[in-house]
Parts: structure tokens; C-alpha cells; sequence
């Protein structure tokens, strides 16, 4: 399996898109992203990490 590498605008999109809408589930399926990368990054963004 291909790894693949996401900018990190991309990564800030998503993780205030699903903090907006309080639902991580439905960001990931529109972008075809994994729940779990989207609750890591969340909580980066939290944390300004990210």
C-alpha cells in the first residue's frame, strides 16, 4: 500500500472543518481520509501543533 503524504494545509482544512462541524466521521468520508488522521489532527490544531 502507497503511503500518502498530506500538506499541512491540507491537514489544518480538515481539522477545522470537523471542528466546526463537531463531526469527524463526515469529514472523512467527503475527503476519503482516515477518522483516525482527522482526530490526530485535531488535536494537533488544539494543541498548535499544526
Amino acid at each position: 500500500m502507497k503511503k500518502t503524504i498530506y500538506s499541512e494545509a491540507f491537514k489544518k482544512k480538515l481539522a477545522q472543518e470537523a471542528m466546526t462541524i463537531n463531526n469527524m466521521s463526515k469529514i472523512a468520508r467527503r475527503y476519503e481520509v482516515s477518522v483516525g488522521l482527522i482526530y490526530k489532527w485535531v488535536e494537533k490544531t488544539k494543541k498548535g501543533d499544526l
